[in-house]
Order: structure tokens, then C-alpha cells, then sequence
């Protein structure tokens, strides 16, 4: 997701060449009573060096050992934030944050963590990560630890203070909903294709097979000397036949074929304006891709209608997963909890990228389908 570790590790050295440019706007002050805002991460002169922090491989970070009941981040931790802030706030990254307290502390302190990340990684005058990369934000007290602390009597110290920690992992859509499984069905496009025409051979060998049974039992009479001129008029049936045969092959793989620039054409315009479409979104991008000259011997009208109704079909497909896909989505957050404005907030920032998930899909599956269509 974007930023690379040497971009990160850049930016981080010219922080510490150049601390005053990142000062915290915030208003965090040196804990000895120095006065003033102190720059972020920056080690206040009598600050004790205090807080932790490591990554969870490549999708985030933990920052942990926060004083008892306390919040407010300590310049080690959000060095360690700092260093992943390039990556966090990279468009389309997808954040969540999760607070978490010891068993002896008040749970209400999870949330106060989880909303001190959240606000020092949207206030970084640089690389501020934007409001819509952050799904959720929550404090999960004392229910989901990091690290066991033990019985009483028997408290492991180091583990308890692991779970006064805050977790940031970035994920997807799909992964925070639990799923992105949603029914692609492209089956219905292609019933409306051009039909094949009867095989031309098979109407000629039946047309060979007469002319011998005519030929041997009226040998030598009048019917048997007429009988010699139905070969040659199979062989034109037979040129007739593959002709219409030619047409309409011709016509399934411009239907084919609109399909096809429809399924792309489709699948970008959802992952570029996150909506649904229709017909004349699609047509003016789709349409003068089908040459409708090159479809010969269907001539360009034929052409040209099968390529259009072949778009028309793909387009009809794409509206009803995307209704499934927002019924799905509103569930999947109903199901977490979520309600009302809260739920609408969350929808709102994961709706567009499970409509590109399922456009892309239902585009592959409709590509398959114009291949399948093209063979006839």
C-alpha cells in the first residue's frame, strides 16, 4: 500500500535533522514542565524515555506500555507511528485502530488510546492520513488481550504492560467485513447472442445422399438423368448455407465482443466514480472499440446492432450485483454492531471499495463469458 520502507526511513532522518518543522500543532508539552509544544516524537530534556512500540510484519504497528490509565502517546511510541506514517496515509489504505487496557485499569481507557492514534496520525502536517482510511477507531478494554497476564498472585508485569498498548493493522473492505464474497452471475448474458444457423455440411451430405438414392433407383430413366443436377444444387445450397452460417457467426462474436469492452469499460468506471451504471455511461467508451467492418460477411448494420445489444446485456448484469453488494455490506456492518449514523459513516468509506471488488470480479467472469460465446 504504498511508501516504501526507504521512503519512510528518508523522511523519518529528515525529521530528526530538521525536528522543528514537525512541531505538534496539538500542543504536546515537555512533561518536566519545559513550556511550550515540544516536536513531535522529539525527547523532551527531562522526559523519561518511556512507551514502546513494534511492527506486526508489514500491515502495522503496536505501540504499547502506557503509564496506568494514561492516553497520551510518549515520544517513543510516536516515533514508532511516525515511521509508518507515509504508508498510513497513502489514498485507498485502509486503517484499524483498536485500544486496549490491563485487567487493572478502567476500560473506558482503550477508547481514550484508540483516539490519541487516530488523532496524532491525522494531524501530521506532512503526511496526514486522511478521515476515509480510518474504518474504525474503537477501544476493545481488557476483552481481547495481547498478551495473557497471568492469575492473580501470578501477574506476569511485562505481559500486562503489552496490553495497555494500541494496535493500528491496515486491512480491506473485505477483511474488516469478514468477507468479500459476492454472487457474480454473468450466466444470463448471451441468451440474447445471435444463433447459429443450421451446419451447411450436414445440410449438403443429406442433399448427396437423395441424389444417390434418386440416381440408383431411377437409373437410366428421366428422373435418374435429373438426379445428376442435384449435386451441383447441394453445392450451391451448401455455399448459401455457410454464408448465413458465416453471417451469423460473425454477428455471436460482435455480441461477443461488446461484452467484452463492456465487462472493462465497466469494472474502471465503477473503480474510478465508485457507482453504478448504465448504458450511455459505457456505449461512448465501448462502442468505438467494434470495428464493424471487420465482422464481414455480416454487414456493419448487423454488426454493429449485435456489438450494442451485446454491451446492453453486460451493463444489465453489473446493476444487480452492485445492489447485492450494498445489501451485503449493510448487513455485514448491521451484524457488527454498528447502527444508524455510525453505520452510514463506516458504509460510506468501505461502499466504493467492495464495488470495485465485485466489478472487477463480475468483469472477469463476464470476460469468460464472451470467450464461451465467441466458440459458439
Amino acid at each position: 500500500m504504498g511508501g516504501s520502507r526507504a521512503e519512510q526511513d528518508a523522511w523519518l532522518a529528515e525529521f530528526i535533522v530538521n525536528p522543528a518543522d514537525y512541531e505538534d500543532q496539538a500542543g504536546g508539552e515537555d512533561q518536566a514542565g519545559g513550556g511550550g509544544p515540544r516536536a513531535r516524537g522529539a525527547q523532551g530534556a527531562h522526559e523519561k524515555t518511556t512507551g514502546q512500540g513494534e511492527f506486526i510484519g508489514n500491515k502495522g504497528v503496536l505501540v504499547f506500555d502506557f503509564a496506568p490509565g494514561v492516553a497520551a502517546l510518549t515520544p517513543n511510541q510516536e516515533r514508532v507511528l511516525m515511521s509508518q506514517q507515509v504508508k498510513f496515509s497513502t489514498r485507498g489504505a485502509r486503517l484499524r485502530i483498536t485500544g486496549h487496557s490491563s485487567a487493572d485499569e478502567d476500560a473506558s481507557v482503550s477508547q481514550k488510546r484508540a483516539d490519541a492514534v487516530a488523532a496524532f496520525l491525522r494531524s501530521d502536517p506532512k503526511h496526514a492520513v486522511p478521515e476515509d482510511n480510518i474504518i474504525e477507531t474503537k477501544g476493545a478494554g481488557a476483552t481481547k488481550p495481547i498478551a495473557p497476564e497471568g492469575q492473580k498472585g501470578q501477574i506476569n508485569e511485562a505481559n500486562r504492560k503489552r496490553n495497555r498498548s494500541v494496535e493500528v493493522v491496515m486491512t480491506t473492505a473485505g477483511e474488516f467485513l469478514g468477507s468479500d464474497t459476492v454472487d457474480v452471475n454473468a450466466d444470463k448474458v448471451g441468451k440474447d447472442a445471435p444463433a447459429s444457423h443450421e451446419k451447411a455440411s450436414d445440410a449438403v451430405g443429406y442433399a448427396d445422399i437423395a441424389a444417390s438414392i434418386i440416381a440408383g433407383v431411377f437409373e437410366g430413366t428421366a428422373i435418374g438423368f435429373a438426379a445428376e443436377f442435384v449435386g451441383p444444387a447441394a453445392m450451391m445450397a451448401h455455399v448459401a448455407l455457410a454464408w448465413e452460417e458465416a453471417r451469423a457467426a460473425q454477428q455471436r462474436i460482435a455480441y461477443a465482443d461488446g461484452v467484452r469492452n463492456c465487462a472493462d469499460a465497466a469494472r474502471d468506471f465503477i473503480a474510478k466514480h465508485h457507482a453504478s451504471v448504465g448504458y450511455n455511461d459505457i456505449e461512448s467508451v465501448a462502442m468505438p472499440k467494434i470495428d464493424a467492418m471487420t465482422y464481414f460477411p455480416a454487414d456493419v448494420d448487423e454488426a454493429t446492432i449485435a456489438a450494442s445489444t451485446g454491451v446492453k446485456n453486460a451493463v444489465d448484469a453489473f446493476n444487480p450485483a452492485m445492489r447485492r453488494t450494498e445489501e451485503f455490506v449493510r448487513k455485514r456492518l448491521a451484524a457488527k454492531g454498528l447502527k444508524d449514523q455510525e453505520l452510514q459513516k463506516v458504509y460510506d468509506k468501505i461502499i466504493g471499495d467492495m464495488r470495485s471488488n465485485v466489478a472487477y470480479a463480475l468483469a472477469d467472469a463476464l470476460k469468460k463469458q464472451a470467450l464461451e460465446i465467441r466458440r459458439g
